[in-house]
């Protein structure tokens, strides 16, 4: 309590219960401010932990397609479009064939084709298995109850159709094809069918065609 000199004893035990009602206040209000900033904190940091399998499945995936890539680039002697789209079509398990490592791998010495052959077997077992496991860490990032599930399921029918219908109008105006050609190569490609007998010719549909693969 602070000193006030010669005060009547009633009129100090007033002053000294005023001052200390006022620093009770304080300190509440100084607590409230810092629950506040707690609690701000918490949910940043459970924020981020429900945001890292989404993350972690797209740094994923992005290294498995950049490996891929700069390997067929080096070894197939592809252009960088050609190369990204190889890697997509392989670990996406659409498999157009057009572009393979029998036809386009190095065979001016058998050891090397038959290293990047070996090397190829590898990368498909790892590429779609790491696809595989980023899908599922996407749906286990969603999936908390039974109601989250269907809202998933019905977001990906949406999506699906979604990106058929774009990718299959994108398509017709960059290689040519009519609209029915165009939504059956979108719904082979999406469903990863890939039979292989319609694909891109032109460098902008394969670029357009890896995305929606990676999408899909």
């Amino acid at each position: 309590c602070p000193s006030f000199g010669a005060l009547p004893g009633r009129a100090m035990l007033d002053v000294c219960l005023s001052w200390s009602r006022s620093k009770h206040h304080r300190y509440e209000a100084v607590s409230q401010e810092h629950c506040g900033e707690s609690s701000g904190l918490t949910e940043t940091l459970t924020e981020l932990i429900d945001r890292r399998p989404r993350a972690m499945a797209a740094t994923t995936v992005l290294a498995c397609t950049g490996c891929g890539s700069c390997v067929a680039k080096v070894m197939m002697d592809l252009t960088w479009v050609e190369a990204f789209y190889f890697s997509v079509t392989t670990i996406s398990t659409v498999g157009y064939g057009d572009i393979n490592p029998v036809t386009h791998g190095p065979r001016h010495r058998k050891q090397l084709h038959y290293a990047f052959m070996a090397f190829h077997v590898i990368y498909i077992v790892i590429g779609v298995a790491a696809v595989g496991a980023a899908a599922a860490l996407v749906l286990y990032s969603h999936q908390d109850t039974i109601l989250s599930l269907r809202a998933t399921v019905r977001r990906a029918a949406a999506a699906f159709v979604a990106l058929a219908l774009a990718g299959a109008a994108v398509m017709c105006h960059l290689e040519g094809w009519d609209a029915m050609h165009g939504l059956y190569w979108a719904v082979v490609t999406l469903s990863s069918v890939g039979y292989g007998h319609l694909v891109p010719r032109f460098d902008a549909g394969r670029v357009v065609a890896s995305l929606i693969m990676l999408g899909g």
